[in-house]
């Protein structure tokens, strides 16, 4: 429990912002709730469909039960309708951040709790919910704060880090004449996307 808070700006008066205590895990009835914010710890609020007011904390639900799709897939967890895919950052690199602490080596992994328990033995580690989520989608680069954390931070060196199942087939994919090539291809198209995204990075 003493690990699952973060300290974000918080709203408290007429031009008046304070550092206030939030949880970043919450168990909801569905799944465990993970609250995102941003690497200069300023919370993310959403206006749910047919409101026009921001009052809804961003976040994601890893789903207890997950939901099997159509064709095949698995829904693991559930994001806000319409809202942009956003990175999760351990507060240990708010920490890093708000110092200008230089990182020698960054993390990029699939999954929040993944980078949460990396972050717990000493990897600079960020989350991404996905492999296919390195991109802003609205200006087609890398995130802005991971952008942000790289320049500040003066980072050396950047890893990706799939999870293990690039081998992994469905029934369906080892079927007589499936194309074999489709999974491993994923994989490639990220590590490709990665290099492309670093590209630009003289310094790493």
């Amino acid at each position: 429990e003493q690990m699952n808070n973060v300290r974000l700006w918080q709203n408290v008066g007429v031009g008046k912002n304070e550092l206030k205590d939030f949880s970043i895990f919450e168990e909801q009835k569905d799944g465990i709730f993970i609250r995102v914010y941003s690497i200069d710890r300023m919370p993310v609020n959403y206006a749910k469909e047919g409101s026009r007011w921001k009052r809804n904390a961003y976040g994601i639900v890893r789903l207890e039960t997950p939901i099997a799709r159509p064709n095949g897939d698995t829904m693991k967890y559930h994001l806000p309708k319409g809202q942009a895919v956003l990175p999760f950052f351990h507060r240990a690199l708010l920490d890093k951040y708000d110092k200008g602490e230089s990182i020698r080596v960054l993390y990029l992994t699939e999954g929040y709790f993944k980078a949460f328990k990396a972050q717990m033995h000493g990897l600079d580690c960020i989350g991404l919910p996905s492999i296919t989520c390195m991109r802003d989608r609205e200006t087609g680069k890398l995130h802005g704060d991971i952008h942000k954390l790289l320049q500040k931070c003066k980072v050396q060196k950047v890893v990706w880090l799939t999870d293990g199942d690039c081998r992994n087939r469905t029934s369906k994919e080892i079927e007589p004449g499936a194309d074999l090539y489709r999974r491993p291809a994923q994989f490639f198209r990220t590590i490709q996307t990665f290099s492309d995204l670093l590209s630009n990075y003289d310094d790493i």
